[in-house]
Parts: structure tokens; sequence; C-alpha cells
């Protein structure tokens, strides 16, 4: 998997989320301190920014087609560059959420009567 650029990962996110697929998205802060002082360390300073870490992958692995059939995708948004990003990524995962449908819900009214009924 390598990292791509912000604005190549959001042009490649776009296709991929497709309505009618199935994707896993991950999101992490980024840390390039790998386990330095673990015991008894300090709780991360507050004031300092890290980068976010954001994959997204097509989901599709079996054990049949093996691993190598799948997408993934990977960037690294710099906390600079992060409103800016941030706007254009929710409007990518709102064109992927189109295929949802909203959860009907049931009334107070009907609830009461159903469990009456039981």
């Amino acid at each position: 998997m390598t990292v791509l650029g912000n604005n190549e990962f959001l042009e490649k996110a776009s296709t991929l989320l497709a309505p009618d697929q199935y994707y896993n998205i991950s999101q992490k802060r980024l840390s390039y301190k790998k386990g330095e002082e673990i015991e008894g360390k300090a709780a991360a300073d507050p004031a300092e920014q890290y980068p976010i870490l954001i994959r997204l992958t097509d989901g599709k692995a079996s054990k049949k087609e093996g691993k190598a059939n799948r997408i993934k995708l990977s960037t690294v948004v710099a906390p600079a560059d992060f409103d800016q990003f941030w706007t254009r990524w929710v409007n990518v995962l709102k064109g992927g959420f189109s295929g949802l449908k909203k959860q009907k819900k049931k009334s107070k009214k009907r609830a009461k009567k159903q469990k009456a009924a039981l």
C-alpha cells in the first residue's frame, strides 16, 4: 500500500466509493515515535498537532483470490491542510452513502400498541 497525495487519494476514493460497493475506512492519528518509553510515559502534549492517516480498501479478500486483487488507498493529512481536506473528504463520503436507506422510525403510539398486543 503506497501513500498517495491528498488530491490523488480523493480522486481514486470517489471512484471506489460507489453506492453499491462494500468498503472499509479507517482513520487514526499518525505518530512517528515508536514505543519510546511506553512505561511511565506522560500523556501526549495537547498543544502538539499530529497528522492523520486515512486508509480505504474495497474489502475484497477471499482465500481463493488472495489479497492481490484488493484495492488499498491511503493518505497522510497534515494538520495545516486538514480543514480543506476534510470538506472535500466529506463530500466524497456523502456520494458513497447515497445508496443507504433511512431507517423507518416507529411512533410511540405504535410501540405501545404492539407491546399491549403481546
